[in-house]
C-alpha cells in the first residue's frame, strides 16, 4: 500500500511540475511586420556598397533572427550604384515609423563616414566655339560622380572672319568698316552671279540678304538673315524658287516675291515672314513662271509676273493675297493687240499718289519693248515707253529702290530719278549724285533721303578699274546740290543694295574684281 502511495504522488508532482513550466512560457506577438522566408532570405544577403561606405559597426553581420531580417527587409540604401541590383522584398505591412527612422539613420552615419577616391576624368561632351564641354569622374569605391566644365573652342575662322561653326562673324565693332561674309558661296561657288546680294533689308534686329539666279537656275534659294546682336548669320527658311530679288513690307511684315519656281510652272509662288521668324510659302499665282516684284496700294496687292500667256502679266488680290485674278492691259482705251508679241513681263512697280504704275516689257523674239502703265479700275492702261526709266540699272534688277516724297517719286534706275508726271517724260528728271556716281539703291528713313552710289577707280596710265569708290549720300530737300556726303571707302567690288539700323550702313555688293568677294555684305560706320 505504501508503495502504490509512493507512485502516485510521484506523478502528481510531475504533472504539478508540467503544468508551471507551460504557464511560464510566454505566448509569441507579431513583429513590426510580417516577412515571408523569401524576404528574410534576400533582406540578409550581401548587396552592393551604397553611395557611401558604411562603418564597423553597421558592417556587423546581423543576428538571424525573425527581427533583424524584418528590420533589413525593409531598410532601402541612399543611392544605389548603376550596377547594383535594388533590393526586393516581400513586406505584408507596411513598416512602422521607429523602422524608418532606424533606417535612415544608419545610411547617415555611413555616408558622413566614406572619403571618395576617385579615377581619371572622362569626356561626357566636347566643347565648342558655342558650348562648353564637361567631364565626369567617379568614386572608385560608390560610384559618386563629380562634373566640371571645360574650356571653350576658339572659333575656326575663314578668310573674311566667319566661324565655320556657329556662322558668328568676329570683327572688332569700332571699325569703320567690316566684312560680313558672302555666306551662300559654299552653295553657289565663289564668284558665281548667284552670291549677288540683290536686295538688303533690315527688319526687327536682323538683315535679310537676297541671292540666287534665275536665270541660270541656281535651285532653291536659302533666305539668310544676320542677327545683329548675336553677330551670327541665321537660316531663315528656304525659298522653293531659283532666286531672291527683294524684300517688300506689305500689311507690316515682309513678302519675298518667288522669281522662278522650281515646282511646276501652273503656279507661282511668294513668301510671307511670320511671327515665329519662318516662312509662309503662298503658291497661288496662275502660271506664275516669274514674280518679279509686289506692291501694296489701297487695301490691293498687286504682283508683277512672267507667264507663259501674253498679256497676263499683273495680277491683283483684293482678300490680301488669298486669291488673285489678272488685269487686262489697255492702250488708246482699247484692249492691247499683242498677236506681234512674243512674251509680256511686269519687272517693277512704283506707287505714286495713291496709284500703282507698272513697268513691262514686250519681247519680239530680239530686243522689246518697254512701257510704263497705270492702273484705274481694274484695269491697265498705257502711258508711254519706260525706256529712259532705266538709266544704268543692275542686270536684272531694274530699280534699285523707290519712293514719294515732297510731292515726287524718287527711283534709283543708275541715276536718281525724280518723276511728276509718268506720262509725260519731260517730267522725268535725274538728280546728278556730286561725284557724279552711279546710283544704285535709295530709300527715305525719317524725312531723310539716302542714296548709295559708286565710281570705278581707275589706272590714270593703263586705264584699268583697280577698285571701286562706294559712296552715300544723303539729302533733306531731294534737291539737286543738296545731297552731301555721309561716308564713302574703296572696294574691289560694286555695291548693290543697302539699308540701315539707325548706327550702321549694311551694304551688298556684286561684281567686281575679286570673285572670291562677289556678293559680300559690309556694315559701315558713319563718323560721329
Amino acid at each position: 500500500m505504501k508503495r502504490i502511495c509512493a507512485f502516485l504522488l510521484a506523478i502528481a508532482c510531475c504533472l504539478s511540475l508540467f503544468g508551471c513550466k507551460k504557464q511560464a512560457e510566454p505566448t509569441p506577438t507579431q513583429g513590426p511586420s510580417e516577412v515571408t522566408t523569401e524576404a528574410t532570405t534576400e533582406a540578409t544577403t550581401q548587396t552592393e556598397a551604397p553611395t557611401e561606405a558604411p562603418t564597423k559597426e553597421a558592417t556587423k553581420k546581423p543576428t538571424q533572427t525573425k527581427e533583424t531580417a524584418t528590420v533589413a527587409a525593409n531598410k532601402r540604401p541612399a543611392a544605389a550604384t548603376k550596377a547594383s541590383a535594388p533590393v526586393t522584398t516581400k513586406v505584408t505591412k507596411a513598416p512602422t515609423k521607429a523602422t524608418v527612422a532606424a533606417t535612415v539613420q544608419t545610411v547617415m552615419e555611413a555616408t558622413e563616414a566614406h572619403e571618395h577616391t576617385f579615377g581619371e576624368w572622362f569626356l561626357q561632351e566636347a566643347s565648342s566655339c558655342v558650348v562648353a564641354g564637361k567631364e565626369l569622374r567617379r568614386c572608385s569605391q560608390c560610384e559618386f560622380a563629380e562634373i566640371r566644365d571645360l574650356p571653350m573652342e576658339e572659333h575656326s575662322l575663314n578668310a573674311t572672319n566667319m566661324c565655320r561653326t556657329c556662322r558668328q562673324v568676329i570683327f572688332d565693332d569700332n571699325a569703320p568698316l567690316v566684312e560680313l561674309g558672302v555666306v551662300c558661296d559654299a552653295w553657289y561657288g565663289v564668284g558665281a552671279d548667284a552670291n549677288f546680294a540683290w536686295d538688303i533689308k533690315y527688319w526687327k534686329g536682323k538683315i535679310y540678304r537676297g541671292a540666287g539666279d534665275y536665270d541660270k537656275n541656281s535651285g532653291n534659294t536659302t533666305i539668310l538673315a544676320y542677327n545683329i546682336a548675336t553677330h551670327i548669320w541665321e537660316k531663315t527658311g528656304s525659298a522653293a524658287d531659283e532666286a531672291i530679288h527683294s524684300f517688300i513690307e506689305i500689311g507690316g511684315t515682309l513678302y519675298v516675291p518667288g522669281i522662278d519656281p522650281r515646282e511646276g510652272w501652273e503656279q507661282g509662288n511668294f513668301y510671307v515672314l511670320q511671327e515665329d521668324g519662318k516662312w509662309k510659302q503662298v503658291r497661288n499665282l496662275k502660271n506664275g513662271v516669274h514674280n518679279f516684284d509686289m506692291i501694296e496700294c489701297n487695301g490691293k496687292i498687286f504682283a508683277g509676273l512672267g507667264t507663259e500667256t501674253k498679256g497676263n502679266t499683273v495680277a491683283v488680290s483684293e482678300d490680301g493675297g488669298k486669291s488673285f485674278k489678272f488685269v487686262p492691259l489697255y492702250k488708246d482705251g482699247k484692249l492691247m493687240d499683242l498677236s506681234g508679241y512674243k512674251s509680256s513681263r511686269t519687272y517693277e512697280f512704283v506707287k505714286y499718289k495713291g496709284e500703282v504704275y507698272a513697268l513691262v516689257r514686250f519681247t519680239l523674239g530680239f530686243g522689246g519693248e518697254w512701257a510704263v502703265f497705270r492702273y484705274e479700275d481694274g484695269k491697265l492702261h498705257y502711258l508711254t515707253n519706260g525706256f529712259k526709266l532705266l538709266g544704268s540699272s543692275t542686270s536684272r534688277k531694274y530699280f534699285g529702290g523707290e519712293f514719294e516724297f515732297d510731292g515726287a517719286c524718287y527711283i534709283a534706275t543708275g541715276g536718281l530719278t525724280v518723276v511728276t508726271d509718268f506720262a509725260n517724260q519731260e517730267n522725268w528728271k535725274q538728280i546728278p549724285m556730286p561725284g557724279g556716281e552711279t546710283v544704285v539703291d535709295a530709300f527715305l528713313d525719317n524725312g531723310v533721303i539716302y542714296t548709295l552710289a559708286y565710281a570705278q577707280n581707275r589706272n590714270p596710265s593703263t586705264h584699268n578699274v583697280e577698285s571701286y569708290r562706294t559712296v552715300i549720300y544723303k539729302s533733306t530737300t531731294g534737291k539737286e546740290g543738296s545731297f552731301q556726303e555721309v561716308l564713302s571707302f574703296d572696294y574691289d567690288n560694286t555695291p548693290m543694295s543697302f539699308d540701315w539700323d539707325g548706327k550702321h550702313f549694311y551694304i551688298g555688293t556684286g561684281p567686281g574684281k575679286e570673285s572670291a568677294k562677289v556678293g559680300m555684305v559690309l556694315r559701315a560706320t558713319p563718323a560721329a
